[in-house]
């Protein structure tokens, strides 16, 4: 960087050019008092650490319990319970978020444990059963676990996710020859890259302990990107007496 100072009688030269770093782009996480926070109302707001410049930001919220995957995008540094889609009453989520600007996007912090109210509404306007119900079956609804990404009109799809076993990857156009590897929230990788050779491509994930990963789609010209989050395996015990 060079300055010169400008003066009601002309400019004067600039002077010596000096180095500048800008500082790296922040890495935020659920303010301290929001991480493992139990809320009482659907009126309560989840805040993250405010990011100066940021346009938006982006939640990721994981059932503790059955491992379902809410992406929920906000202007402002918190969010209220109640605009959460199809969250579960009296249920634990892993919560994480990123600062987003017009010009990159941040990482992803810590993860943080958040417990909803046992009512999804207040009062009167609270019925336990049929709003349950309700979000159970828009969970299962097959379109909610299918994520898709796109770079320089490349598009490929990742299904399901969250995973158990194992997750499928369909890619445009086989002719880029991608390869597809797992990294976790580290970056180091957790998998042996393989070669997308079908439409539809199955890689077994069964080895991978809960939690986030990131899976990476490489070729000579294009990468591609998904998040996912790997579930538990629910074991129920039979005892025959």
């Amino acid at each position: 960087m060079r300055i010169k100072p400008i003066l009601s009688t002309g400019a004067s030269e600039f002077g010596a050019a000096c180095s500048l770093t800008t500082p790296a782009f922040p890495v935020i996480s659920l303010t301290e008092a929001d991480c493992g926070r139990e809320l009482t109302s659907l009126d309560d707001y989840i805040n993250c650490t405010t990011v100066i410049g940021a346009t938006n930001y982006e939640w990721y919220f994981v059932n503790n319990n059955n491992g379902y995957l809410i992406n929920q995008t906000t202007t402002t540094p918190y969010i209220i319970a109640s605009a959460i889609y199809n969250i579960n009453p009296n249920s634990s989520y892993l919560v994480r978020v990123r600062a987003i600007t017009k010009t990159q996007s941040g990482a992803f912090g810590s993860t943080c444990e958040v417990f909803m109210p046992a009512s999804l509404k207040s009062g009167s306007e609270f019925n336990e059963t049929e709003d349950v119900l309700s979000v159970e079956n828009k969970f299962n609804s097959s379109d909610e676990n299918i994520v898709t990404t796109s770079v320089n009109n490349e598009v490929a799809s990742l299904f399901p996710n969250p995973a158990i076993n194992e997750i499928n990857i369909e890619v445009g156009n086989l002719e880029n020859n991608y390869t597809a590897y797992i990294v976790d929230v580290k970056g180091s990788q957790v998998s042996k890259a393989q070669p997308l050779t079908q439409k539809v491509t199955s890689i077994n994930i069964s080895q991978l302990e809960k939690g986030f990963y990131f899976v990476k789609l490489s070729s000579a010209t294009t990468n591609l990107t998904f998040e996912i989050y790997k579930k538990r395996i629910n074991v129920f015990y039979i005892i025959e007496g």
